[in-house]
C-alpha cells in the first residue's frame, strides 16, 4: 500500500512538473519576445497586468485550493459538497478582486493602456478560479495528466496566438484579450475532463459551505499576507518608479522563477499524502520533511552560485542590451530562489498538520517587515 501510495505520488509529481515545465518555458520565451517587440516601457505595463492577475488570482483561489485538497483527501466522501463550496467561494472573492482591481488605475495612477489591460485580467479572474479549483480537483484525486494536458495545451494556443498578434503590430491589449479567451477554453476543457473522470456532481449544502468558510479564513488570511508580502515589490515600483523600472526588475525577476517551478510542482503533489501521513504515520511525515529540506538546499545553492558569478551574461543571455540594468537587480534577487524553494514546502507542512494559525502569524511579521 505504502509502496502504491509512492508510485501514485511520483506520478502525480512527473505530471506537475512537466505542465509547470511546459508552461514556465512556453511563458519564458513569450516573455523574451514580448520585451523585444514592446520595449522596456511597453513589458513593464504588460508585466504590471500579467502582475495584478497572478497576484489577485492567488488571493482569490490558492488558499480555498489547499483547504480544499486538504478536505478532499481527509473526507473523500463529501466530494461534491466540497467541491461546490469551493466554487462558490471562489467566484464570490473573485467578485470583489474584480472591483478591486478596476480601482487600480485611480490609486496608482497608471497609463490608460495599463488600466485596460489591467480590466481585461480582472475579467479573466472569474473562469480563472473555477480552473484553478478544478486543478485542485485532479491534484487530490491524483489524476495531474488531466491538469498537464490542460495547462499545456492552454500555454501554447495562448503563446502562439499572442505571439502571431505581436508580429502583426497588434498590442498590449490584443494580447491581454487572448488571455481571457483561452482561459475560457481551458475552462470548458477540464470539465469534459471531469466527466471522464466521473463528474463532479453539484451539492449545494449551506451549513456545509458555511463551515468551509469558517475553515477557510485562515487559510485565507495566511495565504493573503503571504501573497502581498512576495508581490509587494512590483506593486510599490510600479507605484513610485513607472513602467520602465518595472519592466527591467520583472526582465530579473522572471529568470529568478525559472529555478522555483520545480519547488512549486513537487509541493504541489506532495500536499494530499503530507496531510494523509500526518494523520497516519507521523514518523513517515518527519521523514518525508527532512529529505525534502536537504534536496531543496542541494538543488538552490549551485543555481544561486552559477547567477552570482555572471549576473551580465545571464541576463545577455535572455534578453537584449535594453535590459542591461537587469543583471545588477539579478545578483540581489537570486537569494530570494532559496526562500521560493523553502517556503511553500514549509507552509503546507504547517497547513497537514492543521498549524495553518503559525503560517498566518509568520505571514504576518513577513508583510510587516518588507512592507516597512
Amino acid at each position: 500500500m505504502a509502496l502504491s501510495s509512492f508510485v501514485r505520488t511520483g506520478k502525480n509529481a512527473v505530471m506537475l512538473l512537466a505542465g509547470s515545465m511546459t508552461r514556465m518555458i512556453a511563458g519564458f520565451v513569450f516573455v523574451i519576445y514580448c520585451a523585444d517587440q514592446l520595449g522596456v516601457e511597453g513589458f513593464g505595463k504588460y508585466s504590471i497586468a500579467v502582475h495584478y492577475f497572478e497576484l489577485f488570482l492567488s488571493l482569490t483561489a490558492t488558499a480555498v485550493g489547499i483547504l480544499l485538497t486538504r478536505d478532499m483527501s481527509r473526507w473523500p466522501r463529501h466530494t461534491n459538497q466540497l467541491v461546490t463550496s469551493a466554487i462558490v467561494l471562489a467566484l464570490v472573492v473573485s467578485l470583489f478582486a474584480i472591483g478591486a482591481m478596476s480601482c487600480l488605475k485611480s490609486l496608482f495612477g497608471y497609463s490608460s493602456d495599463t488600466h485596460h489591460a489591467l480590466l481585461i485580467g480582472a475579467v479573466t479572474l472569474i473562469p480563472a478560479s473555477v480552473c484553478a479549483v478544478f486543478e485542485t480537483v485532479f491534484v487530490a484525486r491524483e489524476r495531474a495528466e488531466y491538469l498537464t494536458s490542460g495547462i499545456a495545451v492552454e500555454s501554447l494556443v495562448r503563446i502562439g496566438l499572442s505571439v502571431w498578434l505581436l508580429h502583426n503590430d497588434f498590442g498590449l491589449i490584443a494580447i491581454m484579450w487572448v488571455f481571457l479567451g483561452v482561459r475560457c477554453g481551458l475552462l470548458v476543457a477540464y470539465l469534459f475532463a471531469l466527466r471522464r473522470m466521473g463528474g463532479i456532481r453539484w451539492q449545494f449544502h449551506g451549513k456545509r459551505t458555511l463551515r468551509f468558510l469558517n475553515r477557510w479564513r485562515i487559510f485565507a488570511a495566511e495565504n493573503w499576507m503571504a501573497t502581498i508580502y512576495t508581490n509587494l515589490d512590483v506593486i510599490i515600483l510600479s507605484w513610485l518608479s513607472g513602467e520602465v523600472a518595472t519592466g527591467i526588475y520583472s526582465a530579473a525577476g522572471k529568470i529568478v522563477r525559472l529555478g522555483s517551478v520545480v519547488a512549486k510542482s513537487y509541493t504541489t503533489a506532495v500536499f494530499p499524502v503530507m496531510a494523509r501521513l500526518y494523520v497516519h504515520s507521523k514518523e513517515s511525515f518527519k521523514s518525508l520533511y527532512s529529505h525534502t529540506i536537504r534536496v531543496m538546499f542541494a538543488m538552490a545553492l549551485p543555481a544561486i552560485t552559477v547567477v552570482m558569478i555572471i549576473p551580465d551574461r545571464t541576463v545577455d543571455l535572455f534578453f537584449d542590451a535594453e535590459y542591461a540594468d537587469a543583471a545588477t537587480v539579478l545578483q540581489v534577487l537570486i537569494w530570494v530562489l532559496l526562500f521560493e524553494f523553502l517556503n511553500p514546502f514549509l507552509s503546507h507542512c504547517l497547513f497537514a498538520q492543521g498549524r495553518q494559525n503559525r503560517s498566518m502569524r509568520v505571514a504576518a511579521i513577513g508583510l510587516v517587515v518588507n512592507s516597512i
